[in-house]
């Protein structure tokens, strides 16, 4: 069987219908399957695009807390938008306070279970489900 895999699917809102008159061929069905999975393919990349920078721009660009105990901006929105559009390049920041290579790339391969960390200074779960959904 052969098999059909798409680099940069297109959104199609037109989808052929089969008619009772339509041949029973591979290539017929085949157009409806490509443009189905191009579509799925095409709305997933944005649903995971649009929750990572959603959820990047809801979590630094609020820290709250600090003496008035009114939310304080972590980062611009230039420098959020300077970061999401940077790709790592697998090295270590020269800033102490950064997150090592090892951290980064165990942070980018572990799935969030839903529990709060232990850390005093990390997200709680609900700060992270408030995050992501926002």
């Amino acid at each position: 069987m052969k098999t059909y895999t798409c680099e940069e699917p297109r959104f199609s809102e037109i989808l052929a219908l089969l008619e009772t008159k339509t041949r029973a061929h591979a290539d017929i069905f085949n157009e409806i399957n490509k443009t189905l999975f191009e579509n799925t393919l095409y709305l997933y990349g944005r649903i995971n695009e649009n929750s990572i920078e959603d959820a990047f721009y809801t979590v630094f660009t609020k820290t709250g807390g600090g003496s008035s105990g009114a939310d304080e901006t972590a980062l611009t929105a230039s420098e959020i938008d300077m970061a999401l559009s940077t790709e790592w390049n697998g090295e270590s920041s020269a800033d102490e306070t950064a997150l090592s290579a090892a951290e980064i790339d165990t942070a980018l391969h572990t799935e969030w279970s839903g529990e709060t960390s232990a850390d005093d200074t990390a997200l709680s779960a609900g700060e992270i489900e408030t995050a992501l959904s926002t």
